[in-house]
């Protein structure tokens, strides 16, 4: 069974990117929506992905969008030479088959609220979903959870991140009740917006880990 995977988003220093790199991180999130106050401009995102992959670490940098069109998501990608993308907003299921068929993965985002997702997940097929808090007045970093009870029976949790007020006090408690293939937290290794805590991105990783064997061992 493949641990469970880690993403750290809305990332904007450097000292952050390698602080989750070192810590172990999979996916490293770069919010490039001009309205989120965690936006960073692309240019500076390239940079660390250049960092990333001069120094052969292996996080994965993701580009999280908000109701882009395919060709500025292109005008991204050359930018910041990032192969992930996040679609954040309510983007058509034909964007995100575009981007497939032009050599992208694609994480398609998801808001739960109760008896509540949105947009309607059965009519995308991404490589991964997201799943994180419905809030009618911000698209996401919000801080706030929802109940893993609101999904679906049929979600599939195999290829989806859980996020949405998730912090080293709380995932270990969902992990023990749900097998995701990931997880992803922002506000919840922070100081402030965009600003990351070292000591708590380790503690998160770590403890998504311990969660993560814990619950392989009890399938054995």
């Amino acid at each position: 069974m493949t641990r469970i995977a880690v993403k750290i988003c809305g990332m904007r220093r450097e000292e952050d990117v390698l602080a989750a790199c070192e810590a172990g991180a999979d996916y490293i999130g770069f919010v490039l929506y001009r309205e989120s106050k965690r936006w960073i401009e692309p240019e500076r995102v390239r940079t660390f992905v250049q960092t990333i992959r001069q120094q052969r670490l292996t996080a994965i940098p993701v580009a999280v969008t908000v109701n882009a069109s395919y060709e500025e998501i292109i005008a991204l990608h050359r930018e910041t030479e990032i192969e992930w993308i996040q679609l954040h907003g309510t983007e058509p299921p034909a964007l995100v088959e575009r981007l497939q068929k032009s050599g992208f993965r694609v994480i398609k985002a998801v808001r739960i609220g109760p008896n509540k997702i949105l947009p309607h997940w059965r009519d995308y097929a991404p490589d991964y979903f997201l799943c994180d808090t419905l809030d009618p007045m911000q698209l996401g970093g919000t801080g706030r959870g929802w109940k893993v009870e609101w999904l679906p029976s049929d979600f599939p949790l195999e290829k989806t991140f859980l996020a949405g007020g998730l912090n080293a006090a709380n995932v270990a408690s969902i992990l023990a009740t749900r097998r995701p293939f990931g997880v992803d937290t922002s506000s919840g290794v922070e100081i402030a917006p965009g600003v990351k805590d070292p000591a708590q991105i380790k503690l998160f990783v770590d403890t998504v880990r311990r969660a993560s064997s814990l619950a392989e061992r009890h399938t054995r």
